[in-house]
């Protein structure tokens, strides 16, 4: 059984929980064919007024309110605005060191200093291992080295390789692809010579 809004002047409140109400829609027909600025609405009381102007207020409302925004001093975070009382935070402009800063600090400013190199080291090979592998008038390669298990492939790839002068080379051999320090390509060098001359 539906009940009367006693004390009740929101209309939407009386639509929504199914009052009695007597349909007054005729009078914002009169109203917007009126079109004046100001009504004058002579009625009793307790006769409907209130009750009227929020039927109007709610035929005429196209778009929900929003909510108002806080500004100025008296926002959200009062007193202290989340900054806390003392200290580097708190002051204006006033921010802590960044930690990577430090970080690069650290990297030393030496003359001559310099980053370790991503180029990979050649595999040595000294003068007694090729006295001992090799016989003389064989040609030295990096396949020939692999294959005597002197040298070993790096992911996959044949390594750089130097020979250096440690040992003693008697007999006459003949080296090709193989970087060599200046003793060792003497020492080949007057070999070979010796060679031809007999």
């Amino acid at each position: 059984m539906k009940k009367l809004p006693i004390g009740i002047s929101d209309f939407k409140e009386i639509i929504e929980r199914n009052y009695y109400y007597i349909d007054k829609s005729l009078l914002i027909k009169d109203i917007f064919e009126i079109g004046s600025e100001a009504i004058l609405i002579p009625r009793p009381r307790r006769f409907g007024k209130t009750l009227n102007i929020s039927m109007l207020k709610y035929c005429k409302k196209k778009n929900k309110l929003k909510k108002k925004k806080r500004i100025g001093r008296g926002g959200k975070r009062g007193t202290y605005s989340g900054r806390g009382l003392k200290g580097q935070k708190s002051r204006a402009g006033g921010r802590p060191r960044p930690a990577l800063r430090d970080i690069v600090k650290k990297f030393p400013k030496k003359r001559g200093y310099k980053f370790k190199p991503n180029k990979e080291k050649p595999q040595i090979i000294n003068l007694s291992d090729l006295e001992n592998n090799y016989k003389s008038g064989e040609k030295i390669t990096s396949e020939t080295l692999l294959e005597k298990k002197l040298i070993v492939k790096v992911k996959g790839k044949m390594p750089e390789i130097k020979i250096l002068g440690k040992g003693k080379l008697t007999k006459n051999l003949e080296v090709e692809g193989c970087k060599m320090s200046k003793s060792v390509e003497k020492t080949i060098n007057t070999k070979h010579k010796t060679q031809k001359s007999e």
